[in-house]
């Protein structure tokens, strides 16, 4: 019977097998000698399984055979000098290979948040209670960014434990922070009467296609910036979202075009009706400018460029829709409140909500109705008519 112990002993040879009460598992551990201050180097895999069971202690006698022979022939490397720095470095370069740029800057953005922490700890050597200072100590940021770091941290660990570099993932129990209370919906949506007034003044300027278009299909402001002519068909009425821009093109937002922020975000939709002449009338109007700016033209193929031909930036684009705004006298809202417009007046119209969570481009029809969806003053004075008389 194998010797109970909570760690290996003083002296072991090239390598052996025992029982870790500690870690309630069968451990395989191959000694590499001594490091340059004289501490032995070790690298162990853990097993899980009781004392008793036979199956996992011959589990890792089979690894530490196989440990031996990768030490034999050189290419075996120690886990144990892998930090939780150079541990996350490893797993976000696997991982961010299939994700859209925008999602990748979120994920390194993350990753400098926990490595400032933690992040010269040995992978090895990481605790729970390590994960939860980090969790703790990042209150300053919003509830959604603690949850994925601490989404970040359990899938990092989940690989390690995988991969066999370490026994438990520390991240596993960690309690999620709790959301802050909620304080009601932010931003509005414009009623029907809003929509027109500000249509109206923004008439008179040259992006008024692009704010039509917003309204009539609820597409993020990135996905529009991004859209090409060749997104447009205009034949079969449809428009293709494949793309999507982030950023403000200055040192704190820098531009970047992306693929879409999630798989249900690239889509094609099909445009309303009063829509199509408005587009149509836009074609040539580009192609006025284009004549108009001559070899000042830069032909890159956007729909809505700038006057160059360029791509419209965030910043031009956002002091016009104020100047709109403003002189429209209608409630003040932002840019992406024309998304929350859209989706609210076409639920009311009687577009059933899965169906506008796949125009908008939402991955779950939950995030269109709790989180978009606005419930406007007129619903509520005709609710209170329909009620009326409820008591006989």
């Amino acid at each position: 019977m194998p010797k109970k112990e909570a760690g290996p002993p003083e002296r072991r040879a090239l390598g052996s097998v025992y029982y870790s009460a500690a870690h309630d598992s069968w451990c395989a551990e191959i000694n590499l000698g001594l490091d340059s201050r004289g501490k032995r180097k070790t690298i162990k895999r853990y097993f899980k399984g009781s004392e008793k069971d036979r199956k996992v202690q011959k589990k890792a006698e089979a690894k530490l055979a196989e440990l031996i022979a990768d030490s034999g022939r050189g290419a075996l490397v120690n886990p144990q000098s892998i930090t939780v720095a150079e541990w996350l470095d490893q797993h976000l370069k696997r991982w961010n290979s299939k994700l859209a740029n925008t999602s990748k800057k979120e994920n390194d953005r993350l990753a400098r948040i926990i490595t400032e922490k933690i992040g010269r700890i040995q992978l090895q050597a990481i605790q729970p209670y390590h994960i939860q200072q980090v969790i703790d100590d990042s209150e300053k940021f919003a509830h959604r960014s603690r949850m994925k770091i601490l989404q970040l941290l359990r899938r990092a660990f989940a690989e390690a434990v995988s991969l066999e570099v370490i026994s438990k993932n520390p991240a596993a129990n960690i309690r999620a922070p709790r959301a802050p209370r909620a304080e009601g919906k932010t931003g509005i949506a414009w009623t029907r009467e809003e929509v027109q007034k500000f249509l109206e003044v923004a008439r008179e300027y040259r992006l008024y296609p692009l704010y039509c278009l917003a309204f009539s299909i609820g597409a993020r402001i990135g996905e529009i910036q991004a859209l090409k002519i060749d997104d447009l068909n205009l034949q079969d009425g449809t428009l293709n979202i494949q793309r999507s821009v982030s950023g403000r093109d200055d040192k704190t937002y820098p531009l970047q075009i992306s693929g879409g922020k999630t798989e249900a975000a690239r889509r094609k939709v099909r445009l309303p009706e009063d829509v199509k002449p408005i587009l149509a009338a836009w074609l040539f109007r580009l192609e006025e400018d284009r004549k108009a700016a001559g070899p000042q033209w830069n032909e890159e193929g956007w729909l809505f460029p700038s006057m160059n031909g360029k791509l419209l930036r965030y910043i031009p684009f956002w002091q016009n829709f104020q100047i709109v705004l403003k002189r429209s006298g209608i409630r003040t809202g932002t840019i992406h409140d024309m998304r929350r417009t859209f989706i609210t007046l076409a639920i009311r119209s009687g577009v059933l909500p899965e169906v506008v969570a796949k125009i908008v481009g939402h991955s779950s029809v939950r995030i269109t109705l709790e989180e978009y969806r606005r419930v406007q003053d007129d619903e509520l004075e005709n609710a209170a008519v329909t009620l009326t008389g409820l008591l006989g």
